[in-house]
């Protein structure tokens, strides 16, 4: 990361959303000028995963 940069992750929901009973994580992020949030499955995950990142949803400006 560049000096100067701040960034955040939260966690904004845990839950199992797929219905395979494992959990799937919605998490947050936000930066200097962009916020937005990454969907994570463990239904879609690779061998020796835990989830999957499916897709994210942000924004940047002013």
């Amino acid at each position: 990361m560049e000096p100067g940069i701040e960034a955040s992750v939260s966690l904004q929901w845990a839950g199992d959303l797929d219905r395979d009973g494992q959990l799937d994580l919605l998490m947050g992020y936000s930066g200097n000028n962009s916020s937005g949030s990454c969907l994570f499955l463990s239904s879609q995950k690779a061998k020796g995963f835990l989830l999957k990142h499916i897709a994210c949803h942000g924004g940047i400006g002013c």
